[in-house]
């Protein structure tokens, strides 16, 4: 069998999209079907969510990976705990291999566009292959083992806090991610169902894990599909060309339509980032919502407080910015 790990960093070299590069390899390693739709839908996934420099796309998009394999459909909630279970413990593998998940700290910089050129000439993209090398190599595992591969400490502790947590989303019938993308649909013509069980893992941020909002994904997602691309194996020139005008432009690269066939939607995700990120200071589920799932006594307050609904309003929000960006 191929090295997945050897052919993640390949096929980034091919596409120049982490989120794109995963997706594909991780089809073909694992006889996994996946459609133009799905690759859509994650471009503004990369370069850590269209530049904004947060989470790895590379990451997001094991979650989706996990997702799809783990065959659970909403709203058979508690078919889904393991899966959230996983994207949490993927999470936190990757991060602690690497030392960390967001794309804003390997390149020195909160938001990637404003720093690409130098990026590029003092090597730092270079910790891109290093995170796909390892990112793949746990997701493989997890694909192949599941929780066999959860520590025993994990498996008892975070998955009782977890569990804690999905029961209380449960019972309000609430999840961050999928009810914004329903109510996506409700309101444009957009058809989002196709990535319910896909998306299961984006609830508290990735599995709980308290980052980047389940319901910004939501959004996230939904822009890609309606403007993103779906690369299949590409070719190396396209990633040269790509470098080549990115040491011309730096940021300018990312917006240009012409040279940068992603930019189209990175443009309209970065617009509904810098929405909650005005709003809140940040776009972390821990920030905007509080939940922390290591400290009891704030999984207990998001309880008292009846924190869902505020989640709820902020889902609104999103899916209202969205429908509008999806009209432009």
């Amino acid at each position: 069998m191929r090295d997945v790990r050897k052919e993640a960093v390949r096929g980034f070299l091919k596409v120049f999209s982490c989120a794109h590069a995963m997706i594909n390899t991780m089809a073909e390693q694992h006889q996994m079907p996946v459609d133009s739709n799905l690759l859509k839908a994650a471009t503004g996934f990369a370069a850590g969510l269209s530049t904004m420099g947060d989470i790895c796309g590379m990451v997001n998009a094991g979650v989706l990976i996990l997702g799809r394999t783990g065959g659970h459909r909403f709203p058979d909630w508690k078919e889904s705990l393991d899966t959230i279970a996983a994207c949490n413990h993927f999470f936190r593998m990757t991060r602690n291999s690497v030392g960390t998940c967001n794309c804003g700290d390997v390149h020195g910089g909160k938001h990637l566009a404003k720093n690409f050129r130098r990026a590029l000439l003092t090597g730092k993209t270079v910790k891109c292959f290093e995170m796909l090398y390892t990112g793949a190599g746990h997701l493989s595992e997890l694909i192949d083992h599941g929780e066999r591969r959860l520590s025993p400490q994990f498996q008892v502790d975070g998955k009782n806090r977890i569990t804690d947590c999905f029961h209380e989303f449960q019972s309000r019938n609430f999840h961050c991610c999928v009810n914004t993308l329903q109510r996506i649909q409700e309101l444009t013509n957009l058809n989002t169902s196709l990535l319910t069980n896909a998306v299961s893992g984006f609830i508290g941020g990735i599995g709980f894990s308290g980052t980047l909002c389940g319901a910004l994904i939501g959004g996230v997602l939904a822009l890609g599909l309606r403007f993103g691309i779906a690369p299949s194996s590409g070719r190396y020139t396209d990633t040269m060309k790509a470098i080549y005008h990115g040491l011309l432009k730096s940021d300018g690269i990312f917006r240009d339509e012409r040279l940068f066939p992603a930019a189209k939607t990175f443009n309209r995700c970065k617009s509904l980032y810098q929405m909650v990120e005005e709003k809140y200071g940040s776009c972390n589920c821990t920030t905007i919502s509080g939940l922390d799932i290591h400290r009891v006594s704030s999984i207990q307050e998001f309880k008292r407080s009846n924190q869902i609904d505020h989640c709820r309003m902020l889902s609104e929000m999103i899916a209202q910015k969205t429908s509008h960006l999806l009209d432009e």
